[in-house]
């Protein structure tokens, strides 16, 4: 049992919910959104749910997609991508209302807000992975496909994110006969996010230890 279990899945905790804050940052600077959260934002657009309930609804799709692959190989710890990915469409309805006022008037204030979003994004990520301890659903997914597959996972990664950007699309045009949620900032979330994690992940496990107290 690794040490400090509890500041463990509360230290991914708060990751999860600066991954929520990066993806509202973003999504509301009306450039597109992260690729991951691409079908999801216009499934929003096209109504029904709000943007968290339909986060929600697709871990949830991705949860019983692991359950149907593993079936009695499914590890105990995977049902924590529940709370977590609760936690996580929660908070970006949370942050939706908080910061649903911004409305950038000129494309260079929209460019700035989607370099922060995305920022805040890959720091969440790396606060969020960095314990080891908690993961949402679309991770447990890739995680599952490898391990079935015997692929590796960042490639894996690559295809998933792509695939999703595809459904967007593909959706889009079948909602509303044009092509809408999807812009530029969605190409740039892309490329910045994992390296905003590779930049900050040092750091951020230096904050663990610290958290941890084990100096590590």
């Amino acid at each position: 049992m690794r040490s400090h279990p509890a500041r463990r899945f509360a230290f991914a905790g708060v990751g999860l919910v600066v991954m929520a804050l990066g993806i509202a940052v973003m999504t509301l600077a009306g450039l597109g959104t992260s690729p991951i959260s691409a079908p999801v934002w216009v499934a929003t657009l096209a109504g029904g749910l709000t943007f968290g309930g339909w986060t929600l609804v697709l871990n949830a799709l991705m949860f019983v997609a692991q359950l149907l692959i593993l079936r009695r190989r499914f590890p105990a710890t995977g049902w924590l991508q529940l709370p977590a990915a609760l936690v996580f469409s929660s908070a970006i309805d949370l942050w939706m209302w908080v910061f649903g006022w911004i409305q950038p008037g000129h494309y260079a204030l929209q460019a700035l807000q989607v370099l922060v979003g995305a920022g805040l994004l890959g720091l969440g990520v790396a606060i969020q992975v960095a314990p080891d301890a908690l993961y949402l659903p679309g991770e447990g997914l890739i995680a599952t496909i490898a391990k079935v597959t015997r692929s590796p996972f960042a490639r894996l990664k690559v295809v998933f994110d792509v695939t999703l950007v595809a459904a967007a699309v593909l959706m889009s045009f079948l909602f509303f006969g044009e092509l809408r949620g999807l812009r530029e900032g969605t190409v740039v979330a892309a490329f910045l996010v994992g390296t905003v994690v590779g930049v900050t992940m040092p750091a951020v496990r230096r904050t663990l230890a610290a958290v941890l107290g084990d100096g590590r």
